[in-house]
């Protein structure tokens, strides 16, 4: 075999080929500028959105325009000012490219779909770049962070293995209570779950922001688990996360589809999610309060809550059903109650809002949607929605609206709660 002939400086390598990456073809149309199209989700080609890949053999102060050629989705965040996110090897923390650099359009080449273009200068070039299209947070951080906290030990936290999924990847369950001094005294139980779309990632930081939260010393996360039981199922899709899925998991499923009649050989995480709520609803000591979903949109300017019509048709039903909405409005900055809605869409049939639904009727069941790209404040110095941080404080606030909810108050002033 013949000698590789070396690389020459300046001719960007892309690379995909790791976890939660997500790249298809690079084209180089000139040593300026470079067509890529999305590698689209496994065994589901009408899903291309999600992207994450690194780019290196850069040289310093090279200038080069950088097209995504195939996004599945028309309507974008892209319009109005979101831009993706750069980090590189000396430099991790992720941030964005400043949107005055980037061009989302209809473009004459590509059929007149929308694509989107980015001017970045590389300033070093013994740097590896990375892209993404929102915040990264990979199967293996989730597993690190669950294994962190279990390495406290704390009493009042307990995780388990829910189950394998189809790939043999953990599906973890949290459950987070002080353990009762009267054993028969009746307790309601939350259960939130996250990421059964993978390319959703701020679902997985607002669960984290809870998660810290609700498993800390803070005196009413104290008291929050004196009186509720706190069942959490963080990565329903561990599979399309590995994998760099935007929507579906390795058998190309949209498992936010397939909640009525999951399968354990297909759908193992939402079968043993459905089963562990029922044996919670049979519990005489447990009454299920509630179950959230959280997702994360990629055309909403804020987060909001989809509902479910409350069973009794009256005006208490309704009153019900709307409280914890405007109890997280109170405290969330970027969450709208005006885009809240009562939902029975058919095309959201088959939900994990819908199917626990109808499976508990006396359940609250609520799809929480987070925004790509936040925008109902302009970022200032104590708070920028649009970071791994801003979506963690929305997780610390969704607790703090279940504080207000259960009518709970540690001894100190909690601090952490926003007016």
């Amino acid at each position: 075999m013949g000698d590789k002939k070396p690389l020459v400086k300046g001719k960007l390598q892309f690379i995909g080929d790791f976890e939660g990456g997500n790249l298809g073809t690079v084209k180089s149309v000139n040593d300026f500028e470079y067509e890529i199209s999305l590698r689209h989700d496994t065994n589901a080609p009408k899903y291309r959105l999600w992207f994450h890949f690194k780019v290196a053999n850069c040289k310093s102060g090279q200038r080069v325009l950088i097209s995504i050629t195939n996004f599945s989705k028309q309507r974008s965040l892209f319009r109005d000012g979101m831009s993706p996110l750069v980090c590189s090897s000396s430099r991790p923390r992720w941030e964005r490219l400043p949107p005055k650099n980037c061009f989302y359009y209809r473009s004459a080449k590509n059929n007149y779909s929308y694509q989107l273009s980015f001017v970045f200068v590389f300033d070093r070039e013994k740097d590896t770049y990375a892209f993404a299209y929102s915040f990264p947070f990979t199967y293996t951080y989730q597993q690190r962070l669950l294994s962190e906290l279990q390495a406290q030990e704390l009493p009042y936290v307990k995780r388990h293995l829910l189950c394998r999924s189809v790939q043999h990847r953990r599906v973890d369950v949290l459950t987070i209570t002080e353990p009762s001094p009267n054993p028969g005294r009746r307790k309601p139980t939350v259960m939130i779950c996250a990421r059964v779309h993978p390319g959703e990632t701020p679902a997985s930081y607002v669960m984290a922001g809870f998660l810290n939260f609700i498993t800390s010393d803070h005196p009413d996360a104290e008291a929050l688990r004196k009186e509720v039981i706190f069942v959490v199922v963080p990565m329903l899709n561990p599979d399309g996360t590995f994998l760099g899925n935007y929507r579906c998991c390795s058998l190309g499923l949209d498992l936010n589809r397939m909640w009525d009649s999951p399968s354990p050989a297909t759908e193992p995480s939402l079968c043993y999610t459905k089963r562990l709520l029922h044996e919670y609803n049979k519990n005489d000591n447990v009454d299920v309060d509630f179950f959230i979903d959280i997702h994360a949109h990629s055309t909403a300017r804020s987060g909001f809550l989809l509902c479910n019509p409350p069973t009794e048709k009256d005006q208490a039903g309704y009153e019900k059903a709307s409280l914890f909405p405007r109890l997280l409005g109170q405290h969330a900055r970027d969450f709208s109650l005006d885009a809240c809605k009562f939902c029975t869409d058919p095309c959201k049939a088959g939900t994990g809002r819908r199917a626990v639904g109808e499976m508990l009727k006396n359940t609250l069941c609520y799809t929480l949607e987070v925004s790509f790209f936040p925008g109902g404040l302009e970022a200032s110095a104590s708070h920028n929605p649009t970071t791994e941080e801003g979506y963690m404080e929305f997780g610390r606030q969704t607790a703090c609206a279940f504080v207000d909810y259960y009518r709970v108050r540690g001894s100190a002033d909690r601090g952490l709660t926003q007016s």
